[in-house]
């Protein structure tokens, strides 16, 4: 099964299921810097410290001049239907594994979405959906990421805080 029928099957059996979403499944991410790369993890959460997500795929993508286009993407599922345990100050590299990573541009926006599985205390799977916005500044020379994070006083990501590329879009 491909990460994409993962996403469509997950995106539509909770509406059939009974139209609505349990209260945890979408949940931020955060984005670490590792040697300059992004690195993609999970809020410290009790749940997160009890019951580590198995995640199933991580997909990055870059919205500009009014498309987003897909970046770079892994998936994790096998025969055995594994994927890695992320416990909170783990994280997932930009470009280990998967799909080519390109180099990330200075300024661009972009998303990362991971998609995983938590055990509930009755044995069942319950999926959840980790999320961030990000961009790359230049520290030093360097690229390195910035988590972009909600501006709840003005309601909006606050994308000001990166350099914008040419063509970007809020």
């Amino acid at each position: 099964m491909t990460l994409c029928q993962i996403i469509l099957l997950s995106a539509f059996v909770p509406l059939s299921a009974n139209c609505s979403s349990p209260p945890d499944r979408y949940q931020d991410a955060v984005v670490h810097a590792r040697s300059a790369l992004p690195c993609f993890g999970i809020n410290d959460t009790d749940e997160a410290r009890a019951t580590p997500p198995e995640i199933a795929g991580v997909r990055v993508t870059e919205r500009h001049a009014g498309r987003t286009s897909l970046v770079w993407e892994v998936s994790y599922m096998d025969a055995t239907g594994s994927g890695p345990r992320l416990t909170p100050g783990d994280c997932i590299v930009f470009g280990e594994g998967g799909s080519i990573a390109p180099r990330l541009n200075a300024g661009s926006r972009y998303r990362v979405a991971m998609l995983g599985d938590v055990e509930r205390k009755d044995g069942q799977a319950e999926v959840r959906w980790y999320t961030a916005y990000f961009c790359m500044m230049e520290n030093d020379g360097l690229l390195e990421p910035h988590q972009v994070e909600w501006d709840g006083r003005r309601d909006e990501w606050a994308w000001g805080t990166c350099e914008v590329a040419e063509g970007a879009e809020p």
